[in-house]
């Protein structure tokens, strides 16, 4: 008599864990895979906004750093203010104006320059940090429009209406409105204190600057001082040129985002409207200014905004100067990638670049 054969079916325990344990170890292997092709490329993604969002601040601030003193021609021109109460953000004389940070909300301006001076609503952004967050310097870049609007009718006393050429895609300024109007030798800031431009484009657009009207005011109905090489000129000719100052120059300055409280961005102010918040993740921006001393056009030496002497002068010529002549910035940038990376700080990285200022020292 044969006995049947039982064969086993299924597995036993033991199997079974070995089974679980393998299993076990290759989910933990591919979750270790998974975790570290995660932190790859969050800290890749984390490098490539920091690069993007250095790339793009630098290149926002180098426009304005060239620009900054352009009043339509050379430099080297003998500028008037005849305004009773100077525009900050319209003094060309001094186009470069930086305030260097002490920490908690504390700024120091260069000689010459009253921190109080500075719009009220960038003053007000940048002194309220929270405690753990850094200050940064701040800058001021002022500059004409870089569309202006040529003198048709040749002036025969400064005390006359300005006429303009009458162009029908131009932007002419309204009354109050603080502009400036140049040659490649003078120029004068003043406001308009009326303004007709006739529909016929014909006829010339004219421009009155009487004395003491108007919110800002003239001195007096002369775009010039009466003393000095100033005596004897009869205002501006064709050659000369009518730009508006309003919404050309800005302030750039870190404060928190508006889209969270714990990120610090770039702004910038044109002194008119509402500052605009322009890059996150701007931790710290730190300045340093190519002083030309000797007015050769070259920097003696690199420093902060308080170590400078922006005292303006009245020269006997008439023309106004300051001691020192910022001629070149240099930007250092501490920029973050705004995201914790796996429970840690956001990475950060620094940036450094220096810029020649077109406007000053040869005007190159």
């Amino acid at each position: 008599m044969k006995t049947k054969k039982i064969y086993q079916k299924g597995i036993t325990l033991v199997e079974l864990m070995i089974a679980l344990a393998l299993s076990a170890f290759l989910i933990s292997g591919m979750i270790q895979i998974f975790n570290g092709s995660k932190q790859t490329f969050l800290l890749q993604q984390g490098l490539v906004n920091i690069q993007e969002n250095a790339r793009f601040t630098l290149d926002i601030l180098s426009k304005d750093l060239r620009m900054a003193g352009y009043s339509g021609c050379s430099r080297e021109v003998k500028i008037a203010n005849n305004l009773v109460t100077p525009v900050y953000m319209g003094n060309l004389t001094v186009p470069i104006v930086g305030y260097e940070t002490s920490g908690g909300g504390t700024y120091t301006a260069p000689t010459g320059i009253d921190w109080a001076d500075l719009p009220t609503n960038v003053r007000s952004m940048v002194t309220g940090f929270s405690s753990d967050q850094t200050y940064s310097d701040i800058i001021t870049l002022r500059r004409t429009s870089s569309q202006g609007v040529n003198v048709s009718e040749g002036m025969t006393q400064p005390t006359e209406d300005i006429k303009l050429v009458n162009l029908s895609d131009f932007e002419y300024p309204e009354a109050d409105t603080t502009v400036y109007i140049g040659d490649c030798d003078k120029g004068s800031i003043f406001q308009v204190t009326g303004i007709t431009v006739p529909s016929d484009t014909a006829e010339s657009v004219t421009v009155k600057h009487a004395a003491g009207s108007g919110s800002t005011g003239n001195e007096t109905s002369s775009l010039f001082p009466s003393e000095g090489k100033w005596q004897g000129l009869r205002g501006f000719d064709t050659d000369a040129a009518l730009y508006k100052l309003s919404g050309s120059s800005v302030v750039y300055f870190v404060a928190p985002s508006d889209g969270c409280s714990d990120v610090l961005s770039l702004w910038r102010s044109d002194g008119d409207d509402d500052p605009q918040e322009l890059i996150p993740g701007i931790e710290t921006v730190e300045i340093l200014y190519g002083v030309d001393s000797n007015k050769d056009g070259t920097p003696n030496r690199y420093s902060t905004a308080d170590n400078i002497d922006l005292t303006v002068t009245e020269n006997y010529d008439g023309s106004r100067e300051t001691a020192e002549d910022i001629v070149s910035v240099r930007i250092k940038l501490t920029v973050n990638s705004i995201e914790d990376l796996d429970g840690e700080d956001p990475i950060t990285r620094e940036f450094t670049q220096t810029f020649k200022v077109r406007n000053e020292g040869g005007n190159s």
